[in-house]
Parts: C-alpha cells; sequence; structure tokens
C-alpha cells in the first residue's frame, strides 16, 4: 500500500469505520480496471457479467468532464447529496464551490469502485471535511435517517441531488431506489414548510422513522377523515411542486 492510499484508508478508519472495514475487505475484481487517459489522471473502466465496458468517467478528459458536472449543479442550497462517487473527480469539482461546513452526503454502491478511487485520488483531505458523510450500499431508510441528521425541514428542503450517471447504469436498481429516497425526504420537508398544519398533524399521528413523501402518502389510508384530506393536501402539493419544475 503506497503512501497515500495510506493515508485515504486512515482517515476513512478514523471518520467513517464501517465504511472502512467493506473497502477494506472488499476483493481486487478483475471486471474494474484504471485507464490512463490522454488528461494525465485515470479513468475506471468496469466490465458489466453481461460484458458491456461502462467508463465511470471520459477517457479523454475526466477533470474536464467533472467540471461540466458541477456547473450545472443548482446553486443556492445548504444541503448536498452525490449519489455515485466513482473516483471522486466529479465530487472534487462539486465541493470546490460548496462551503466548508455545509452538509454532504456521498453515497456509492460499489465496495471495489471505492476501493480504487482511495488507491488512485488524494482523497484524505475530502474524507476529513467537515459536515461530510460517506455512505457505501445504504438502502433509503439509512438515508433518509442520515438527511435527518443533517436538521430540520429547512435545511432538507435545501437539498440538491447531483446523480452521477455512469453510476447507475452499473447498479440501476441501487441508484433509483436512493434517488428516490433522498428526493422524497426533500419533498416531504417542502410539504412541511409549507403547510405547519400539516406538519403538526404528521406529528401528532406518526412516529419513529425520518418519512418521505412516498412513504408518507402511501401510510394515509383512503377514506373520508382526517387522514384521507392529508393525503389530499399531500398530492396536491407534489402536483404543484412539480407543476413549477
Amino acid at each position: 500500500m503506497d503512501r497515500q492510499t495510506s493515508r485515504n484508508m486512515d482517515v476513512l478508519k478514523q471518520r467513517f469505520p464501517d465504511v472502512y472495514e467493506s473497502v477494506a475487505n472488499a476483493p481486487m475484481a478483475p471486471s474494474h480496471q484504471l485507464v490512463p487517459t490522454p488528461a494525465g489522471v485515470p479513468t475506471l473502466k468496469v466490465t458489466t457479467p453481461e460484458g458491456r465496458s461502462i467508463h465511470l468517467h471520459s477517457p479523454l478528459d475526466p477533470l474536464g468532464e467533472a467540471q461540466r458536472i458541477a456547473a450545472a449543479l443548482p446553486r443556492q442550497h445548504r444541503l448536498l447529496a452525490v449519489l455515485g462517487c466513482g473516483l471522486f473527480y466529479h465530487v472534487q469539482a462539486a465541493l470546490e464551490s460548496w462551503p466548508v461546513g455545509e452538509p454532504v452526503l456521498l453515497v456509492e454502491a460499489d465496495p471495489v469502485v471505492l476501493r480504487m478511487a482511495l488507491a488512485c485520488t488524494a482523497l484524505d483531505g475530502l474524507l476529513g471535511r467537515p459536515g461530510l458523510t460517506l455512505r457505501l450500499g445504504d438502502g433509503p431508510e439509512a438515508l433518509a435517517e442520515h438527511l435527518d441528521r443533517y436538521g430540520g425541514a429547512e435545511i432538507v428542503s435545501q437539498l440538491a441531488v447531483l446523480r452521477h450517471l455512469p453510476a447507475a447504469e452499473l447498479a440501476p436498481a441501487y441508484y433509483r431506489a436512493a434517488y428516490q429516497a433522498v428526493v422524497g425526504c426533500r419533498d416531504y420537508a417542502e410539504c412541511r414548510l409549507h403547510d405547519p398544519a400539516l406538519a403538526s398533524f404528521v406529528d401528532a399521528n406518526f412516529s419513529g422513522a425520518p418519512l418521505r413523501l412516498d412513504t408518507l402518502r402511501a401510510r394515509l389510508p383512503r377514506g373520508g377523515n382526517a387522514l384521507h384530506e392529508a393525503r389530499d393536501v399531500l398530492h396536491l402539493m407534489d402536483a404543484l411542486r412539480h407543476d413549477g419544475d
């Protein structure tokens, strides 16, 4: 293990010990290959079980691609979720303009991808960044809990989501569920802010795990009562939100 990888692993172990254990035990896979590029930094090529080759970053200019991805990120948000880390080029580019200390949630599905990123990219500074959380393979409920820890509806409603599309090609079901989970949390937070009466009603009738708009709506029964009225409000607010997109 070279010095850069050792520094990365040391910070990972200190900040996210459960992720460290999964990465340290992940075997290197012949399906995952670092490939040189003309830009001087590698891309990662993954061969799927079906024989398809997917480059997680541009085979020509990964850093330029990362800057373009980051430039498209919505501004004036207080919480960032990145779904798919790859070799972290787009993560680093996005965080260049993200205030230090503002919450960031990084989500990766594949421990081998994360292990290879730690072996080829200096990430000790990024992993030690205040406010940053790295999760590996967490399900929707766990991701909702992490967002809930960042604060109330005012913060979660200002969530920006950066989806790494090549990662989504490798694990479409996982990243689809992750996206629905974090967006569901944001949508529910928006509903709470725009309708305090609805927020009070939900607080009085539900407890336990953090709620998402989709899961809350599914738990409200159909019928002519207050729960049904709350369900109608949630549907209406969701429709209005999408109409304004």
